[in-house]
């Protein structure tokens, strides 16, 4: 180390605090060279947040999938933790902690659109359909246009019929 300060200050005629403060600033770029070569350009900490969140939101959907619902309460309420993941639900603070069961043979256009995936389309399709031909069950939604087995299982444990 110290045949380095001593050659610093002969190639350069500096004194011997300068050398070594000019030493010690060529290891601080050379150390964060090599590391940022090393670590990659992702940051760990934003990929370990962002896998923590996915996990958290995947343990919510499967808590709120094993909760059973309430009897029905209003036309505007929630099944328990909301429908936050539907952007065509609109739902207050105070709704999210009841359920509703929406029976698809008297339920109108803005019950119907309360359910996820459905909107104002299908919710009239589905009347429609119950106009030429009441439902007998939740399985006769799949004759709607645009309700098809996975739409159907997504709605299923909010809807009901005689």
């Amino acid at each position: 180390m110290k045949r380095i300060i001593i050659s610093i200050q002969r190639i350069s005629g500096l004194a011997s605090s300068e050398a070594i403060v000019i030493l010690l600033i060529t290891a601080l770029l050379v150390t964060g060279w090599v590391g940022r070569a090393l670590i990659p350009q992702t940051s760990a900490h934003q990929e370990a947040t962002v896998q923590r969140i996915m996990a958290l939101l995947d343990s919510i959907e499967r808590a709120v999938e094993k909760q059973p619902l309430a009897p029905a309460q209003s036309a505007h309420s929630a099944p328990e933790g909301g429908f936050e993941r539907y952007p065509n639900v609109r739902s207050t603070r105070k709704n999210l902690n009841t359920a509703v069961m929406v029976n698809i043979n008297t339920a109108g256009k803005s019950q119907l659109t309360q359910l996820p995936g459905i909107g104002p389309a299908i919710a009239e399709r589905i009347i429609e359909s119950r106009n030429d031909a009441p439902f007998h069950s939740v399985d006769d939604l799949l004759r709607v246009k645009g309700i098809g087995p996975a739409k159907l299982e997504r709605i299923r444990r909010f809807v009901t019929a005689p």
